[in-house]
């Protein structure tokens, strides 16, 4: 757990009851109502619980890369054997030969051992491809693809905005001052949405994502929102993605947080 940069004991304190309740896979909102009152309190609490889950979606994307070294060590010691056999079939074959020469015998044919041998050393070719290929399809499906194209919906987004805690609207692409803790996103659709999800990308690490609960704007607009806290040491390019019910990306937009200003 990397600490904040405070000695007060009260944010110390809410920064790791956060980041004990990510670790305990518990919604946000169990927030203590001591902690929520206190608006100083409550920003060391969120930043103690996003820590927890970028920890932890750290731990995976290390756990799969302990799997990929497991397996590259299996195939090599695996080759290794297979030519150790090999080399020793080899010196096997001379000594026979050597000994057939002298005793005027005729040469050894390859026995059923020799051709099995061959097929052990073709089969293990075999599975390092196929262990490769699986190593692939698994860091594959630990990336976040921030660059595919939009699916075609038959959702129409009439308006769509970026505001801080204070409903100050936030230019997309714009520059965000560290200074900024909570961001808002709001959109407004011509029709109900259904099982529509937002997420919240930071570089290609999915940090927040939750089911939209639209509710009517007006006559027959409805309104989707919402909001993240985000922490200082988040620098860099973030993404905005709506996902629809057939796992189709169909909204995205983005923004820069920095902590040089």
């Amino acid at each position: 757990m990397k600490l904040p940069n405070t000695k007060n004991s009260n944010h110390l304190n809410s920064y790791k009851k956060g980041y004990r309740l990510a670790l305990d896979q518990k919604d946000i909102h169990f927030i203590p109502g001591t902690i929520q009152r206190d608006p100083e309190l409550a920003n060391y609490f969120h930043e103690g619980y996003q820590q927890a889950q970028l920890d932890q979606q750290k731990l995976i994307e290390a756990d799969g890369q302990s799997k990929w070294h497991k397996r590259f060590v299996w195939i090599v010691i695996m080759i290794l054997g297979g030519l150790a056999t090999a080399t020793s079939m080899i010196n096997d074959f001379e000594k026979n030969r050597q000994q057939t020469d002298s005793d005027q015998l005729p040469k050894p044919t390859p026995t059923k051992n020799n051709l099995s041998g061959q097929n052990e050393l073709s089969l293990l070719s075999t599975q390092q491809r196929n262990d490769l290929n699986l190593s692939k399809q698994e860091q594959i499906k630990q990336a976040i693809n921030i660059k595919s194209s939009l699916h075609n919906s038959h959702l129409i987004f009439l308006s769509h905005s970026l505001a801080d805690s204070h409903n100050i609207l936030l230019d997309w692409k714009a520059t965000i001052p560290k200074t900024t803790r909570k961001i808002h996103f709001q959109a407004i659709t011509n029709t109900k949405p259904n099982g529509l999800r937002i997420q919240w990308i930071f570089k290609n690490v999915l940090i927040k994502q939750e089911k939209t609960l639209p509710s009517k704007n007006n006559k027959d607009h409805f309104k989707i929102s919402s909001s993240i806290q985000l922490a200082s040491r988040w620098a860099g390019e973030w993404t905005i993605q709506l996902i629809d019910e057939s796992n189709n990306v169909i909204y995205r937009n983005q923004f820069n947080y920095s902590k040089s200003q």
